[in-house]
């Protein structure tokens, strides 16, 4: 249940006071092999169970504010991923706090668990080593206060593949009616600018709208 006066929008001193913890180095990113307890695989299992558990797009109606918060958000750099809790951030107090945060593959397996402390001298996020063999990874987080929720699954062999094939296709500096990305073939004719100079007037247009000015 929601409760009064709370909220996980942060105040005006919290954002102060962790600037002055990472400046003064007591913030550290939170690397973590990714090995698993029975106690952990235990602790995940329980409050999935025993807790609502929320997405992105299913949640209380009251809740609507608090999903920019919530919703544990995953993403791999190389060989090693990375798991924030919601693109804004969420207070670390011992009244309210993201309590742990954990990840399921695509066997329902979980490969990496981690609870967090909550002194404010650490953030809600974490980063693991990613396991071999992993095709779909789905991050949860449980918040004291407002239950489980499930972010978005990511699959790193689609997402790498996706990369390297957008980094592959994509031309540098600028495109021109013969210099273009494969599969810009047919683009050329709507997107090539045309200048034109009658007397002293010139006209710049879209090639699509040139045409269209300039059709028998």
């Amino acid at each position: 249940m929601k409760r009064a006066g709370l909220s996980c929008t942060s105040t005006m001193r919290r954002p102060m006071f962790l600037l002055v913890l990472l400046t003064k180095g007591w913030l550290v990113p939170n690397h973590v092999e990714a090995t698993v307890s029975v106690d952990d695989v235990r602790a995940a299992a329980e409050k999935e169970a025993e807790l609502p558990l929320y997405t992105n797009v299913y949640f209380p109606p009251e809740y609507s504010s608090e999903r920019p918060s919530h919703v544990p958000v995953l993403r791999v750099v190389g060989s090693v991923a990375f798991i924030t809790i919601g693109s804004l951030m969420h207070v670390m107090t011992e009244e309210h706090h993201v309590a742990a945060a954990w990840v399921r593959d695509q066997t329902n397996d979980v490969i990496f668990y981690k609870s967090f402390k909550t002194d404010g001298t650490e953030l809600p996020s974490a980063n693991f080593t990613l396991p071999e063999n992993s095709v779909a990874l789905t991050p949860y987080a449980h918040c004291n206060t407002h239950s489980v929720w499930a972010g978005p699954t990511y699959f790193p062999v689609w997402e790498g593949t996706a990369a390297s094939l957008v980094a592959a296709n994509t031309r540098p500096g600028l495109y021109t009616a013969t210099y273009f990305p494969i599969g810009f073939d047919g683009l050329a004719p709507t997107h090539v600018p045309v200048l034109t100079v009658s007397g002293m007037t010139g006209i710049l247009a879209v090639a699509s709208i040139y045409q269209l000015m300039h059709e028998p």
